[in-house]
């Protein structure tokens, strides 16, 4: 699971940019074609792995942390 902002620009972000690095560019190719213009929050998309040890890796949009004020938490489906 790699968590994104909404623009899935992979080189953007400390996870996104080894993920980027680790898979190749195809990933970011992937990334582009599913959803060109980005991903919405608490959405997700799936892309092949392509160099990583695994066979999918889910892209998913959060809101910029905010300090645990809930809104973060909100977005993706954590509060009740």
């Amino acid at each position: 699971m790699n968590t994104t902002a909404q623009s899935l620009k992979l080189s953007n972000g400390a996870v996104s940019s080894l993920i980027l690095s680790a898979a190749g560019p195809q990933i970011q190719v992937e990334c582009q074609r599913l959803a060109p213009n980005g991903v919405a929050l608490g959405k997700v998309i799936e892309t092949s792995g392509y160099n990583l040890q695994c066979s999918k890796v889910y892209h998913g949009a959060c809101k910029e942390w905010d300090n645990g004020a809930g809104q973060c938490e909100a977005v993706s489906g954590l509060l009740h």
